[in-house]
């Protein structure tokens, strides 16, 4: 047996997953969601996934006890596995949006504290020592462009959407390079279902707001499951021919999705995730398991989200249950 990069398998992957399948009978379950639905009250709701082990004992704020709870995937995780560089397809995200905090905060003055998320791969001290500089080599290689380009757009124009715009797409192209890359099937496969739905995103809404084929092309990067010429050639003419032509891709199932509303098509994006990644339940020498159960358990916090807000807010039970995703259980 052999591991993604065809050395004989580490003890350390068989030790995690095993540490994983373990944690995974603690997720909630279709029993567990059915029952915090059944609840009237907001209060009685937090009661419940306190007692399932959510948040600390003195936490009472829902943002807390969440904030509580992506702090713990990440600690469990690093401390099995203590190289970052092997979850890089989910701290990129999270990189991208430091790197931007970082270049508005400079730029603006305001204090960017509030607004960074924590257990990326970069340090935000050199990451902001390095843009006060302007020594952007100091960044990671597949940032140093991209921040600069971004960079000097915020300082001569005050432009933050275009700003924005260079930074997602060097996000993009280095999700894409993993996806080509990358020896681990489920790396590849969550990698390039996130670039191409990224195109999809794009595409629908400059649509909706009448761009032209220059903004595409600045925002929409190739990937291998769409040909991205015939997706702006279709996004410049309507959504009709965007959804004909997805039915052609193996985005097929998301048309139906987006003619509803693109809240629709973040839940098929969601639940088709959860059946990507059901398929590593099975898998026990790989990193995948892993980077499964950190899926997993963002998605869980997601649902959780979805429920509380819609109790807090009065949204009907049925209103709530439609925009609910799939579990991993």
């Amino acid at each position: 047996m052999k591991n993604e990069s065809g050395d004989i398998i580490k003890d350390q992957y068989i030790y995690a997953v095993a540490k994983i399948r373990a944690k995974e009978t603690t997720l909630l379950t279709e029993q567990d969601i059915n029952m915090l639905m059944s609840f009237k009250e907001y209060t009685d709701c937090l009661k419940f996934i306190k007692s399932k082990g959510f948040g600390e004992n003195n936490q009472n704020d829902i943002e807390e006890i969440f904030s509580t709870e992506i702090n713990k995937i990440w600690h469990d995780v690093f401390e099995m596995i203590n190289d970052k560089s092997k979850f890089e397809i989910l701290l990129l995200p999270i990189d991208f949006n430091n790197l931007k905090v970082c270049i508005k905060s400079i730029i603006t003055g305001c204090d960017p504290e509030k607004l960074f998320i924590n257990f990326g791969n970069l340090s935000l001290k050199k990451t902001l020592d390095a843009i006060k500089a302007r020594n952007f080599n100091e960044l990671p290689k597949h940032m140093r462009y991209a921040a600069k380009d971004a960079f000097d757009i915020l300082l001569h124009t005050g432009d933050s959407q275009l700003c924005d715009m260079i930074l997602d797409k060097s996000l993009l192209n280095k999700m894409e390079e993993i996806s080509v890359n990358s020896k681990v099937e489920l790396v590849k496969k969550y990698a390039e279902f996130f670039v191409g739905v990224a195109n999809i995103k794009i595409a629908v809404r400059s649509c909706k707001t009448n761009k032209k084929i220059d903004f595409l092309d600045k925002t929409m990067v190739e990937c291998q499951t769409l040909d991205l010429d015939t997706l702006k050639s279709a996004a410049t003419k309507g959504l009709e021919d965007i959804y004909s032509y997805l039915l052609s891709t193996v985005y097929k199932d998301a048309v139906p999705y987006l003619k509803d509303s693109m809240v629709f098509f973040e839940k098929w994006y969601d639940d088709t995730i959860i059946n990507l990644i059901k398929k590593e339940k099975s898998n026990s020498f790989t990193i995948a398991p892993i980077i499964a159960y950190i899926l997993a358990r963002q998605n869980e916090i997601k649902v959780l989200r979805i429920i509380f807000s819609g109790k807090r807010n009065n949204v009907s039970d049925d209103m709530i249950k439609e925009r609910l995703r799939c579990l991993y259980v």
